[in-house]
């Protein structure tokens, strides 16, 4: 990952609150924001356990 995204997404986990996720669930988080706000995914509280693998 080309080192401006890295900060973006370290700046994303920061904003995660306590405790701070780790970069994989970072990109996991906004993905899912991401599909969730093109429509792509559910706004369900179950979408998001399949994306974060509980569900």
């Amino acid at each position: 990952m080309q080192p401006d995204l890295l900060s973006a997404l370290d700046a994303f986990a920061t904003d995660q609150g306590d405790p701070q996720p780790s970069r994989p669930e970072a990109v996991r988080r906004a993905l899912a924001d991401h599909l969730r706000a093109k429509g792509y995914l559910p706004a369900s509280a179950d979408a998001a356990d399949h994306i974060d693998g509980t569900g």
